[in-house]
């Protein structure tokens, strides 16, 4: 199994490290108060990309084969203009942007779905080396705009990091967008697409996947924005860098329960990768424990003093999101997505009712507490119809 594991493994390994040195750079030179600026900043883009790939998500790869890509294309870039802006203009009359940097987040909520769209796209169209590389690509390009902007400009805030994820997307797009144009007629002898069976597709699985993000991270909303939230967000980061075997594990595991039509195969595979999924967390969350916090502070800088503490108690959090995440692909995979909503479903309601008494008693650590009750309980609403799920292979 781990053999198969290496390519994707070597991927994700080296998008975790630079994306650890851009937030161990900004972190340091910016300021922890600069931190829960971009942390809030990057969560309104996260859920309105969530939003965005109802259209343009992976689930798109399931119909390049079937549908005239070029097309395809078009109306997806004008979804993504039009959803983006909504979005932004949703997230400025709630209150939750960034004051005075509104044009910035809708061109950089642009950017990013598109890139994200076209590099679907590409992967869509079989070509995976390319897709790797691009996926590498923007990381590497945010990490040397913002050592020059770090170390030749004076204004060492917000702002510091916005401009270099502008330019970062902005060249990023431009790339993928040069690769993919050669390959958006390959298919045009397909049949035009459907718009209303692509979305149809992509509802239930990004409805689930909303509910996930905003079940573990909407205290971001709550915590004091600055200091507070950058301190928060900078140790849930580094405890959930632990996930990064799991990550890899999932598009193996997933490609085999998906072929596989034997319930007792799967149940035994599940087992497999999910008791894999523990060991190599926990070994994670032990290192990461030992670890003095002099050594964080020495990477981060000393306004991120208390960060090993946010580490610890979001520790069970990580634990649990590595079942959870096996555990969801599972019903995923054997087209039960149905059960992973109410899943999220019930971690989300049980977050609206003890987020906010949780922050506001006990701050950072009611917070990463919270996180930790919201995947318990989705692990054990998962696992019961793991086990309910009756075996109908005869090697049983």
């Amino acid at each position: 199994m781990f053999t198969h594991l290496l390519p994707g493994f070597i991927s994700r390994l080296s998008v975790a490290l630079i994306g650890f040195a851009v937030l161990v750079i900004s972190a340091k030179y910016l300021g922890v108060s600069s931190r829960g600026e971009i942390s809030l900043f990057l969560f309104n883009i996260a859920l309105l990309q969530i939003i965005t790939e109802v259209f343009t998500g992976y689930h798109l790869v399931h119909f390049m084969t079937k549908y005239n890509a070029s097309k395809m294309y078009r109306y997806g870039v004008l979804f993504l203009l039009v959803s983006s802006l909504i979005g932004n203009t949703v997230l400025l009359l709630a209150g939750k942007h960034i004051e005075g940097f509104f044009w910035q987040a809708y061109l950089i909520t642009f950017l990013v779905t598109l890139n994200t769209f076209q590099c679907v796209m590409i992967l869509g169209l079989g070509k995976l080396k390319m897709y790797y590389g691009l996926s590498l690509l923007q990381p590497a390009i945010l990490l040397c705009f913002l050592l020059c902007y770090v170390f030749f400009s004076y204004d060492l805030t917000f702002k510091a990091y916005v401009y270099p994820l502008l330019f970062s997307f902005v060249l990023a797009t431009g790339i993928s967008f040069f690769l993919l144009w050669p390959q958006l007629n390959s298919n045009s002898d397909l049949k035009p697409f459907n718009a209303m069976s692509i979305i149809k597709n992509g509802i239930a699985a990004q409805l689930a996947l909303m509910m996930f993000v905003l079940g573990n991270k909407y205290s971001f909303y709550l915590l004091k924005p600055g200091a507070e939230l950058g301190l928060y967000a900078a140790g849930i980061s580094i405890a959930e860098s632990v996930l990064i075997m799991v990550s890899a594990m999932l598009p193996i595991y997933l490609s085999k329960i998906a072929t596989n039509q034997k319930t007792a195969d799967t149940k035994a595979l599940t087992v497999k990768f999910g008791i894999s999924a523990i060991v190599f967390c926990s070994i994670g969350i032990a290192f990461l424990g030992l670890l003095p916090e002099a050594v964080y502070l020495k990477l981060l800088g000393a306004g991120f003093n208390g960060i090993k503490m946010v580490i610890l108690f979001y520790s069970p959090a990580v634990l649990f999101t590595a079942l959870y995440l096996i555990l969801s692909n599972y019903f995923t995979g054997r087209g039960q997505a149905k059960i992973v909503v109410r899943s999220n479903l019930l971690g989300f309601m049980l977050t609206l009712i003890l987020a906010p008494w949780l922050v506001s008693h006990y701050h950072l650590k009611g917070a990463a507490v919270c996180s930790g009750v919201i995947f318990v309980v989705n692990t054990f609403f998962l696992t019961y119809f793991f086990l309910k799920r009756k075996p109908t292979s005869e090697s049983t």
